[in-house]
């Protein structure tokens, strides 16, 4: 072996174990220093060969064992990948032992304090609802639900699925059915990162449809289109039924498939264009093929996406009008009306700075008014009064806000009360955490210790106000941590927002509030799900994402046709499998992106020609299926090198690509 390799060798792996051995008791193993050494070995690295396994090169054992200068090597190799082993293994017990205890211990500590999770909620209800006390139970919600809607079914997780199964499917053969209706879409579920499965959405249809051949259950399709236009959803059709996608026959129960959907008529739409001469179809291409990578595609196709909403708002001369409005209500198309959708904030790096320069409004989409709801108002006045425990003028109008729900009245007793008062105590115990920076900590007992949860989620309106808080302190943390930021400069950031000024810092422009001014909304494709706009631009997904630790995949029982959740510590198992999940939901969040377009959509092709194994999804799915449902039809003949339009015949960018048919009609 030469000598950089073996000098490398013995630093990587010989003298760490080397020292690791001569430092260790007989009956004490120090885990971290133990750890250290596994990963460091781990990282090792001869001739492509990783791990102890380097130690013994091939080449060394060409001439047979090297008996004379190491002859227990290969024991010693043998016995360390067995301790490196155990130790993994020991990692993935001490993991799952960890959730179980940690499990218990929170079951204890709610039961303890009378605490109840939305989670708990469920949860109690179906261990009700299945327990042997369950008949009068029973008897009651189905008296008082005689029918009940499940919207957005596919969203569903397995314990929901179980109590609606109990209370409307379960029932004793002779009573009054109770109707149940599931109303779903599985091609756009997206959620599972929340717990929803679409596994229980395809166990419920594969149920349903049982009970449908007993004549027991009815099935529908909502077939048309009420969102885009006629072209669009003609486009639609051709794109999804690709075999990239999800095809139209499968015999696989578990395969999401497509079905044909049709279009009311362009006079039947809700909104429809009554003028336009952008000289852009329905589908658009942008072409990225001169691009090296992917990465590199990034700036180009926030370049394009910018000159292009500059031609749509100033050249483009589009008029909007809703259905059967007067000539004076058509409307020009405005900022508003464009959305740009990503995969994620690093998607945002690139489009920001075209955005700016070339001053076009535009916001990150969280939720419009977020900053001047009255949630953030109230939050504003609890700050200050959290900084500062002692000015009793910011203490009193805090008492006010619903956080501790005192009366006017209230006030005049407080000087008087102890240190020792609830009231004081939270305020000087959230006063520490906050110049502690224990941020995270804070914002958590505000919203659980303040009491606010359990007084108002009865509430009319409740669902709608928790969430303003909860988004508005996820910034605020998001902000505090990245930027390591004091409490006061927190307080500066919530009061600029909400003043709509630039509080600094590089979020800060895409989190300012929206106002009357029409802006350009940039969202993440998750957020974009049941929401439409005129123009859309798919301007992320490119690029995939990070490598998971785990494997996580569905197995069919082979008593039952149910399905059951795997997690794979050691990616032992099911790697084929998880991979194959994983790109099912990156389609089907690809699917919810583009049939957000009511009229113009832009769509990024890069071919994957490398076959590179890094190639985003959007490029993986979008690229080839745009080749086989529009490029190679011999019906449409289309070259992008004769048929690239440019800038000159019809001032529009060089590298936009119209699909075949506006090219045939032109």
């Amino acid at each position: 072996i030469n000598s950089r390799t073996k000098k490398s060798l013995k630093e990587k792996i010989v003298t760490p174990l080397e020292g690791f051995f001569q430092k260790m008791e007989d009956t004490k193993v120090d885990f971290t220093s133990l750890s250290e050494l596994i990963d460091q070995i781990k990282a090792a690295k001869s001739s492509d060969i990783k791990g102890i396994d380097a130690l013994i090169p091939v080449k060394w054992l060409k001439k047979g064992n090297n008996i004379t200068v190491c002859p227990n090597l290969e024991k010693i190799v043998e016995k360390v990948k067995t301790l490196i082993n155990l130790y993994t293994n020991l990692v993935y017990f001490l993991c799952i032992w960890s959730i179980k205890k940690l499990v218990k211990d929170t079951a204890f500590k709610k039961t303890e304090n009378g605490w109840i999770s939305y989670d708990d909620m469920l949860l109690n209800v179906d261990l009700a609802l299945n327990s042997a006390n369950s008949t009068t139970l029973l008897t009651k919600l189905r008296q008082k639900y005689k029918v009940a809607f499940v919207d957005e079914f596919q969203d569903t997780d397995p314990i929901q699925w179980r109590i609606f199964k109990k209370i409307f499917l379960e029932q004793p053969s002779g009573k009054d059915q109770n109707l149940l209706f599931l109303i779903g879409d599985p091609k756009q579920a997206i959620y599972s990162f929340r717990g929803a499965d679409i596994f229980v959405y395809l166990d419920a249809k594969k149920e349903m449809e049982f009970l449908s051949e007993n004549k027991k259950a009815n099935l529908y399709t909502l077939a048309e289109n009420w969102r885009s236009t006629p072209d669009l959803v003609e486009i639609f059709n051709k794109l999804f039924i690709c075999d990239l996608w999800f095809g139209n026959e499968t015999s696989d129960v578990f395969s999401i498939n497509y079905k044909d959907v049709m279009s009311p008529g362009e006079k039947n739409l809700l909104e429809s264009i009554k003028e336009d001469n952008s000289l852009r179809p329905a589908l658009n291409i942008i072409d990225l093929r001169d691009c090296d990578s992917l990465s590199a595609a990034k700036p180009y196709l926030a370049k394009f996406i910018t000159d292009e909403i500059i031609h749509i708002i100033h050249k483009s001369k589009i008029k909007i009008a809703k259905k059967d409005s007067e000539d004076s209500k058509i409307r020009n198309i405005n900022y508003g009306d464009i959305c740009v959708l990503v995969r994620g904030k690093p998607d945002i790096k690139a489009l920001e700075p075209e955005f700016i320069q070339k001053n076009i409004p535009y916001s990150f989409y969280k939720k419009p008014g977020l900053f001047i709801s009255l949630e953030a108002e109230y939050l504003n006045i609890l700050f200050c009064a959290i900084a500062d425990p002692e000015d009793m003028s910011n203490v009193k109008k805090a008492l006010l806000t619903p956080f501790f729900n005192c009366k006017t009245g209230d006030l005049y007793k407080f000087d008087t009360l102890s240190v020792f008062h609830p009231i004081k105590k939270i305020l000087f115990l959230w006063n520490r955490y906050a110049e502690e920076k224990k941020i995270s900590t804070l914002f958590k007992s505000i919203m659980e210790e303040s009491g606010i949860i359990f007084r108002d989620s009865g509430s009319i309106g409740w669902e709608r106000t928790v969430t303003n808080y909860n988004q508005l302190l996820e910034f605020l943390e998001i902000e505090a941590y990245s930027g390591n930021l004091d409490f006061n400069k927190i307080i500066s950031i919530l009061d600029c927002n909400m003043k709509n000024l630039t509080a600094g810092g590089e979020n800060a422009d895409i989190h300012q509030i929206e106002t009357r001014e029409k802006k350009v909304q940039i969202m993440t494709m998750h957020v974009s799900k049941g929401l439409q706009f005129p123009v859309v631009f798919i301007g992320g997904g490119l690029t995939k994402h990070p490598f998971q630790q785990y494997n996580l995949y569905h197995q069919t029982d082979k008593n039952s046709s149910a399905t059951r959740k795997i997690i794979d510590l050691t990616r032992e198992t099911g790697t084929k499998e998880s991979q194959k999940e994983a790109e099912a939901e990156d389609k089907r969040l690809f699917y919810v992106a583009l049939t957000r377009a009511q009229f113009k959509l832009y769509v990024p092709y890069f071919p994957n020609k490398q076959k590179s194994s890094w190639i985003g999804p959007l490029a993986k799915f979008v690229s080839f299926s745009l080749e086989t449902a529009f490029l190679k039809e011999s019906s449409m003949s289309f070259d992008f090198k004769t048929h690239k339009v440019s800038k000159k015949e019809t001032d529009q960018p060089t590298d936009l690509l119209n699909t075949p048919s506006d090219l045939n009609r032109e």
